[in-house]
């Protein structure tokens, strides 16, 4: 999760499919459904066609992101997947997105996701899709979850998305 490989993202539904007995990316996708649904995601609001976010018909909601990471923070593997993402400020994505005296620095442990499109007719990026979801420590210690996206945001001419990444690390 440090690094993002769309690669991977792609291949691993029909990989988890394959290792049901299924023979299909769909065949993953089903047995994907039925791990989210048992983490408390309300599965009928959401919809992939892929494995990376990059289908048209990818579509998730910051909420039940929410509930996804909610849902992970109470298996046994949570620590290992927590330790996985990115922390902010420091390494994988994250790293130099936000100064080391933020006080959010290394308190974030996130994921990025980015959808990008060139928009020919004004010879610039039309930024799809730019999120930012996981967990963060408040500074009374709490561990709080959140999903904070952005959509359809055409970028300057010259302008990539780097701009954006660090208003959602700002937020954060």
């Amino acid at each position: 999760l440090k690094v993002s490989h769309n690669l991977y993202a792609s291949v691993l539904p029909a990989l988890i499919g394959c290792q049901e007995g299924g023979i299909s990316l769909e065949d993953g996708l089903r047995k994907q459904r039925e791990l989210l649904r048992s983490l408390g995601v309300d599965v009928k609001s959401i919809s992939f066609g892929g494995g990376a976010g990059g289908a048209i018909s990818d579509y998730v909601t910051p909420r039940e992101t929410v509930r996804l990471l909610l849902g992970m923070a109470q298996r046994s593997e949570w620590p290992i997947f927590r330790e996985a993402m990115p922390k902010i400020g420091v390494d994988g994505t994250l790293v130099g997105i936000l100064p080391i005296g933020s006080p959010a620095y290394a308190k974030i442990s996130a994921k990025t996701g980015t959808l990008v499109s060139p928009d020919l007719l004004n010879k610039r990026w039309l930024l799809r899709s730019k999120a930012l979801a996981g967990v963060m420590t408040t500074a009374t210690g709490r561990e709080v979850a959140f999903a904070i996206f952005m959509n359809t945001v055409p970028l300057p001419i010259g302008v990539g998305t780097d701009r954006e990444g660090k208003l959602l690390a700002a937020i954060a």
